[in-house]
């Protein structure tokens, strides 16, 4: 049995590289991995202008002004967002000029509307002086052209697909979609929505790792739940091993008689490893072992059946693998990574560790009376 770490070790060293990238509109790139870096293709913002409405003043103007003597200024003119910024003001004048609208040429300063008489008068008085710089944004004082945005290697958001907009990017760069087999076994499944026959569960593993995948950008091109039947259980691997980067498995890796993937897969290839070391249920019960098997250049992840287990086993090594055939890294999902820094209900209560072993009633019911005894 080896650590997580190992695990993800070993996952990495037998990774082949990223493929080439392929070329996508900014829209269609929402969750898959940008193949190239995002840089500023224009500084931000791309012009000065004004960061408030108001009116566009030449700060030399208003060096005098004072409550007993204000300075007045001839509105000249409006200047709204869009415009294309031809209006310039002398001294003793000024302009109307709204948020986001490019700073008349000749001014320096913007006071904002509040401060004045309001919109509508022909001239406005100015009854304090105003620093150069007032109210204005500057060109290029958030990013500079040519800045680094975006890294090669990050998943797009909705955040990265505005910063796309934004630059211009109407085409980008994504690395290509894992393609990912997914295979549930069982004779005890049967889809949602079917009457539950004594003895029958429904298949949720199949459904939460199919949404787990596409969340990590994989594309999911092979699902099935089969029975136990080694015969196809082993049609199925062999079909999938062919087809896809990754493989994986629900089920059927334990050691009773109907467990048959094991074996399935120890016919396909040698793995890398078969256990690792880790518990992933909050209420340490079905806490069932995992393992991992990997013959180069298919990666494959037989899981146990539990579904919280199969969720987190998910995030800890298939999220993994799908980053590295992207190139986007081993990144974690934000709700397992909280609920690993979260201790379970029986770690909080005690820090011995056979309390924190108790996964069976028994087991608790033993760790009770230890608890009792050592009181």
């Amino acid at each position: 049995m080896i650590s997580v770490a190992q695990a993800h070790e070993s996952i990495q060293a037998h990774l082949n590289p990223p493929q080439p990238g392929e070329s996508v509109s900014f829209q269609a790139a929402a969750g898959r991995v940008l193949a190239q870096d995002i840089v500023a293709t224009m500084p931000q913002p791309r012009f000065t202008n004004s960061a408030m409405d108001g009116f566009a003043v030449r700060s030399a103007d208003t060096a005098t002004a004072s409550n007993e003597q204000a300075v007045p200024l001839r509105v000249t003119g409006v200047v709204s967002a869009g415009d294309g910024g031809e209006l310039a003001i002398k001294p003793g004048e000024c302009a109307q000029v709204m948020t986001g609208a490019a700073l008349p040429q000749g001014a320096d300063a913007v006071v904002k509307v509040e401060d004045t008489a309001g919109f509508g008068a022909d001239t406005i008085h100015i009854e304090s002086p105003i620093d150069v710089g007032h109210f204005v944004r500057q060109r290029g004082e958030e990013v500079m052209q040519g800045q680094l945005l975006v890294p090669a290697g990050t998943r797009v958001t909705a955040g990265e697909i505005g910063m796309l907009a934004t630059y211009g990017y109407a085409q980008v760069e994504v690395a290509p979609r894992p393609t990912v087999a997914l295979l549930v076994t069982g004779n005890e499944l049967v889809e949602p929505g079917v009457p539950l026959a004594q003895g029958q569960v429904y298949n949720s593993n199949l459904h939460v790792l199919a949404r787990l995948a596409a969340q990590v950008g994989a594309e999911v091109v092979h699902t099935r739940t089969i029975g136990d039947d080694p015969a196809a259980l082993q049609v199925f691997l062999n079909e999938a091993l062919e087809a896809c980067q990754v493989v994986v498995t629900s089920a059927g890796v334990s050691m009773g008689q109907a467990d048959h993937v094991r074996a399935a897969l120890d016919a396909s290839g040698n793995p890398l490893f078969e256990t690792y070391a880790i518990l992933t249920c909050s209420d340490l019960e079905n806490c069932l072992p995992e393992f991992v098997e990997d013959p180069d250049p298919v990666l494959r992840n037989a899981r146990a059946v539990n579904r919280a287990a199969g969720e987190a086993g998910f995030d800890m090594l298939d999220a993994p693998v799908s980053g590295g055939v992207t190139g986007a890294g081993a990144a974690r999902s934000p709700s397992w990574s909280a609920a690993a820094r979260r201790p379970s209900p029986v770690a909080r209560r005690s820090s011995r560790p056979w309390a924190r072993r108790s996964s069976t009633p028994a087991r608790r019911a033993t760790a009770r009376r230890r608890r009792s005894a050592t009181t």
